[in-house]
């Protein structure tokens, strides 16, 4: 309007300012309307009440505080502000970085879903579970009171209980890590949507002001009596509604823009503020995972050292007499009553062949190894599985290739099974010509196991005979993890499960090496010139006079295991 740009400060000719708030002059005006702009959520708050009913209250309001329009739109075109203060107390883990702000956008219907996403994810009892059972094991296993085959059985089921602990502990470190950055992408986003928000109230409370202006350029006294109203007392507001009233209907779009937008602020601001409990919360539990994972791994770390410790005891703890036979064995390794020596004495003296009587002797002089679960370590000096443990004690006990340092047979060499074939070294036996020393196979696959073709697995002893008579049969062997190499009750050949016997025979260039081969005279004296035969490759050396067939071994990849 013209008269607005002639008239220095916009003041209307023929009235003098006496008040600096007098709503009567134009000067008044725009110092009411800088107090408008603090009063905004109270004329908010009338308006919509007006509005809705007709009636007046006022309704308290808990508007943003207005930044200056070039503060708020820098914040909302860079990465959030209210962002990075959301996150930048986050102090960084070993794992997790829980410091830099995702830079991740979704729309705005993401921000209005915030608040519910976030209440809902904030589960304090998730890990509960978890940190309890690092609790639970938190005190040290007693062994004071156990034999050596019972502490080593505890030992190693607490390891395991801490392996499973472990993976799940990291299988949980990785859902809150992804609740964390979820978490953390929704405050980015609320952020910048209430910033956007703080933008478009600022901008409409500036065009309300506009508004008001130019209703009072125009002479509107009600004007004037609206804002007189504003600045006195709730008394003042509700004597003058009509005026009121007035503002509302006369300047209702831009009031109307202002209200939503005030509350649209209102309401991202609560957004921006579950998502930043959201992010505490879930950087909360990403730390107490992490702590948990860190206590575990020592608890697991200091229980490997106390199982090694305790083998180191059982191996050195193994007393050998001038026999060869082993006068000491760890605790919990022999059944009660049992006396070792006088055991492995007479397992000796019965034993059918001088193989046999050294194989029971390593075999008695190994009990306590630990077994090799899953077949790890089969071939370490003191573990075992089922099928090295019987090998090597002809291997390493008697001298024969039934075993070497990088490879062991298993049972199917022994049975056979699973499309092996039969080792020349296992004699098939009939169950009543059990000996010490001979081997006995056990089938430990359920029916169902078999029929689904799933039974990859058959079980191997050593055979002891009796300690006296009528105590019955023993036999030695190890059979499942966390157990050790042990002397036991015999099964007996008369089960269900009884697959054969077996008896280790040495070859005839073994025997020979061993200084127990000798030709036997079957028809009279030594022969020693043989007439002509037809076939001239046969040769003295080569005959077969004893009725022992020469085996040749040869090399372990050369045979069948």
């Amino acid at each position: 309007m013209e008269g607005k740009e002639a008239t220095p400060h916009g003041t209307h000719p023929g009235r003098e300012i006496d008040d600096p708030t007098d709503t009567s002059t134009e000067e008044g005006v725009v110092s009411a309307c800088g107090m408008f702009r603090a009063r905004r959520a109270l004329v908010a708050a009338c308006v919509t009440v007006v509005a809705a009913t007709g009636v007046v209250g006022l309704r308290p309001f808990d508007a943003p505080a207005p930044r200056a329009l070039a503060d708020v739109g820098a914040a909302g075109s860079a990465n959030s502000g209210s962002a990075n203060s959301g996150s930048a107390n986050l102090e960084p883990t070993d794992a997790v970085d829980l410091t830099e702000a995702a830079d991740v956008t979704h729309d705005s219907s993401d921000a209005a879903n915030a608040p519910a996403r976030g209440a809902s994810a904030i589960d304090s009892t998730r890990f509960e579970d978890v940190r309890d059972a690092v609790v639970a094991r938190s005190e040290p296993v007693d062994l004071s009171s156990l034999s050596y085959a019972e502490a080593y059985r505890a030992l190693w089921l607490r390891i395991q209980d801490g392996t499973d602990l472990l993976e799940r502990h990291r299988g949980e470190l990785s859902d809150a890590t992804a609740a964390f950055e979820l978490a953390r992408a929704e405050l980015t986003t609320a952020a910048r949507h209430q910033d956007r928000a703080d933008v478009e109230s600022v901008r409409s409370g500036h065009d309300l002001d506009d508004a008001a202006r130019d209703l009072y350029m125009a002479g509107s006294t009600a004007v004037g009596a609206a804002f007189q109203a504003l600045s006195g007392s709730p008394e003042d507001v509700l004597a003058s509604i009509d005026s009121v009233r007035y503002v509302t209907s006369a300047g209702d779009s831009e009031t109307l823009d202002f209200e939503r937008a005030t509350a649209e602020a209102a309401r991202l601001k609560d957004a921006t503020a579950v998502a930043r409990d959201w992010v505490e919360a879930k950087r909360d539990a990403v730390e107490s995972v992490q702590e948990s994972l860190t206590i575990v791994r020592q608890q697991v770390a200091s229980d490997r050292e106390s199982l090694n410790a305790l083998i180191a005891t059982a191996s050195a703890g193994t007393e050998v007499g001038p026999d060869g036979c082993a006068t000491s064995v760890p605790a919990g390794t022999v059944p009660d009553g049992v006396d070792i020596q006088y055991l492995c004495r007479t397992a000796v003296n019965d034993a059918a062949t001088p193989q046999a009587q050294l194989a029971v002797q390593w075999a008695l002089i190994h009990l306590g190894a630990p077994y090799a679960c899953e077949g790890v370590g089969r071939l370490n000096d003191w573990v075992f599985d089922c099928s090295s443990y019987v090998s090597r004690a002809y291997a390493e006990g008697a001298g024969l290739d039934t075993a070497g340092a990088d490879w062991a047979p298993t049972t199917r060499n022994m049975l056979p099974w699973g499309g092996a074939s039969l080792d020349a070294y296992y004699e098939v036996i009939e169950p009543e010509d059990l000996a010490p020393g001979d081997l006995v196979l056990y089938d430990t696959c359920t029916a169902e196991e078999k029929d689904e073709g799933e039974c990859d697995y058959r079980h191997v002893v050593m055979y002891l005979g009796e300690q006296a008579p009528g105590m019955g049969p023993l036999m030695a062997h190890t059979n499942a993890c966390g157990e050790v190499s042990r002397v036991v009750p015999f099964t007996g050949t008369d089960t269900a499960n009884f697959l054969g016997a077996r008896r280790v025979v040495a070859s005839k260039k073994e025997l020979k090496a061993a200084g127990l081969w000798e030709p036997i005279d079957r028809d009279g004296p030594e022969v020693t010139e043989f007439p002509e035969s037809s076939d001239s490759s046969e040769s003295p050396e080569s005959r077969d006079v004893t009725g022992i067939q020469e085996i040749e071994p040869g090399k372990p990849e050369e045979r069948v295991f």
